[in-house]
């Protein structure tokens, strides 16, 4: 009886960990064919957002009614707004379908789901940041961890963008991080 209930258990511990190892690959093969193919930044880094999206669970007053749509906000220069309006066009988060806009002030931020913060907009994001841990906001930049408020950071280091994860900005955000994202990225435990 014992052995069964091992078996059993170690199956389902295999099942977890084929579903890891089969997201980790799409994400990432999706990542290296895009650098693979010379395909801008841009375009990674949008594909990235998406994907980031699946393995994120916000709290359920965040996400409202189920006809609101998912909002994508853009802290600076337009050029990842422009691809992840590309990229999402009818594609749907939770159910919800995506919508993506330029953020230029905190209550703006506020009503996003993911705020992008691209380098010309860290110093319109300092402003914001204060504000949007309560708003359940999560927070993406290009550079790496280090801007008080962002969640994830997504640098580029050695031609490969990396995924880095401040756990405590998520936890003071309401955010839920998926393990199997965990697994991936470069964790920091916040101050």
């Amino acid at each position: 009886m014992i052995l069964n209930v091992l078996e059993s258990r170690n199956k389902t511990v295999d099942g977890c960990r084929l579903l890891a190892v089969i997201l980790l690959l799409a994400l990432v093969s999706s990542v290296g064919r895009a650098q693979s193919s010379a395909a801008s930044e841009a375009h990674i880094r949008a594909s990235i957002l998406y994907n980031l999206t699946k393995f994120i669970d916000w709290p359920e007053w965040k996400l409202g009614d189920a006809q609101k749509p998912f909002v994508v906000g853009v802290v600076g220069d337009n050029s990842i707004a422009d691809e992840l309006n590309d990229q999402v066009r009818g594609k749907q988060v939770q159910g919800r379908p995506i919508v993506v806009q330029n953020v230029t002030t905190v209550p703006q931020a506020e009503q996003c789901h993911l705020l992008f913060v691209e380098n010309s907009g860290r110093r319109r994001f300092k402003e914001m940041a204060p504000k949007l841990p309560a708003a359940a906001v999560l927070t993406v930049s290009e550079n790496p961890l280090g801007d008080i408020g962002i969640v994830i950071a997504l640098p580029l280091i050695a031609n490969r963008i990396q995924i880095q994860v401040d756990l405590k900005a998520a936890q003071n955000s309401g955010l839920t991080i998926s393990s199997k994202l965990l697994h991936l990225a470069l964790v920091a435990h916040g101050e």
